[in-house]
């Protein structure tokens, strides 16, 4: 896997909480658009060098690690930032200086600390999070509307451009980093992909997997804790439990969002609920991805019923669709349609119309300069005012334009996208994995089981509303 470039990651940055974490207890930060970063455990990351490369497609991508420090300013405010792994040595000399208190290079003198009196570069534009001394969030943002909104009473942490669950571990993850503060300051995060940028308003379900989820490695009163708690939930009876979830509702323009306390909470029937509340939009059930989301399960059940000896105890699954309905404006349409002509050398699009209308067959044709693609986009300017003229005058000048009606409900039919992807994984082993002493046969039943669960709730949805 590509580690991250030290070209792109030169200079120490502020990291921020991602907007979009709807569950977990670490906090992920983003270094960049399409980069988290979380808290690296030996366990998880030894996973992520070495996961099967049929798994790969249903995991977020590995993209290296970096270095950490807490930064605490002269108001007592702490943050993190961001280092490239090259600076571990500087960081530790700095550390260990005289004057140094050994809290990441914190000294005496406002003057001999960089985090007093610098202001490094935030990993979100126009946004800064800090803790105060108080232990509340100050939240730094030139975004001043409200785009999420907790649905438990109970929630004391909200922000205007963040899930108040990335808050809350924000803050978890800041306090305890501070009181297992190392002599260098130093802690060591993970770089993933971040799957929530591949959408405008991500609408994501974060799902605990399995009937069982304490890891052979875990003590007696973690392992107690696990059981009871899927004893009394989803987990047991399903296979499955919400452990976070937020929907873009389209009526406010406004995130709803739930948290792993309401998935505890949630009977069988209250499962079922809460799937057609992440279809939900303030409108209608978004059907359009029920269907999409059924086929990506299935192919994540067939990978992962041939995974033999792995155990994937305490992960979550995501699923994920946009909140933005695919309602592309014609021009858009066909603007994008013409985009991916040009990665086609001297090629363009035709389409031949079998004896089944409903079953087009896309054909490439060469010799043909993508700048005929181009005046397809252009002709639809006119096609604004006076749509019937304008296409008879297009197909009788330009034969090539006759296909553009064909064009534009391709990609209007196109199905919206989806995603599937497992993550954490602190608490898997399989065969040969670290030495473990515990060897399991078989795929792991409890995790199938659940996804079985869900493919059915889905089905059953579909089913009712076809």
């Amino acid at each position: 896997m590509p580690e991250i470039m030290e070209s792109t990651f030169s200079q120490p940055i502020q990291l921020e909480p991602i907007p979009h974490q709807v569950g977990g207890h670490s906090s992920m930060l983003q270094l960049d658009k399409s980069t988290l970063c979380k808290p690296l455990v030996t366990r998880e990351h030894h996973f992520y060098q070495k996961v099967p490369d049929e798994m790969k497609e249903f995991t977020p991508q590995y993209r290296g690690a970096i270095l950490v420090a807490v930064k605490e300013d002269s108001d007592g405010n702490l943050t993190l930032i961001g280092y490239p792994p090259s600076c571990e040595e500087k960081l530790k000399q700095e550390a260990y200086s005289p004057g140094s208190s050994g809290e990441g290079g914190k000294s005496d003198s406002d003057s001999e600390t960089p985090a007093h009196n610098t202001r490094f570069r935030s990993s979100q534009e126009g946004v800064r999070v800090r803790i105060r001394q108080s232990g509340t969030i100050d939240i730094e943002s030139r975004n001043s509307s409200e785009m999420f909104h907790d649905a438990d009473p109970k929630s004391q942490t909200e922000g205007a451009g963040h899930n108040p669950w990335s808050l809350l571990c924000h803050k978890w993850t800041l306090t305890k980093m501070k009181r297992n503060m190392t002599e260098s300051g130093i802690f060591k995060f993970i770089l993933l992909e971040n799957i929530t940028s591949q959408f405008h308003f991500p609408c994501i379900l974060d799902l605990k997997m399995g009937t069982r989820q304490h890891g052979d490695e875990e003590d007696e009163r973690k392992r107690h804790r696990k059981i009871d708690r899927c004893e009394t939930t989803t987990s047991k009876s399903l296979g499955v439990r919400v452990s976070g979830m937020q929907v873009y509702q389209s009526n406010s323009g406004r995130f709803m969002c739930r948290n792993k306390y309401y998935g505890r909470s949630l009977t069988v029937e209250g499962f079922r609920e809460a799937l057609y509340q992440f279809l939900y939009n303030g409108y209608k059930l978004r059907m359009d991805v029920v269907e999409p989301m059924i086929e990506r399960l299935e192919q994540f059940h067939k990978m992962l019923s041939m995974q033999h000896t792995f155990r994937f105890y305490s992960s979550s699954l995501l699923l994920l669709y946009d909140g933005k309905e695919r309602t592309m404006e014609p021009r858009q349409a066909l603007s994008k349609e013409v985009k991916d002509v040009g990665k086609e050398s001297k090629r363009s699009l035709s389409y031949d119309e079998t004896k089944d209308t409903k079953s087009r067959k896309r054909s490439l044709v060469s010799d043909v300069d993508t700048e005929i693609a181009a005046k397809m986009s252009q002709s639809l300017d006119s096609m604004d005012c006076s749509p019937e003229q304008s296409r008879n005058q297009e197909h009788m000048s330009n034969p090539h334009t006759q296909n553009k009606d064909k064009v534009l409900k391709a990609a209007q039919k196109r199905p919206p996208k989806v995603d599937v992807r497992m993550i954490d994984f602190a608490h898997t082993t399989h065969k040969g994995f670290r030495g473990d002493r515990t060897e399991h046969s078989g795929p792991d039943k409890g995790y199938l089981f659940g996804i079985e669960s869900l493919i059915k709730v889905f089905q059953e949805i579909r089913d009712m509303h076809t």
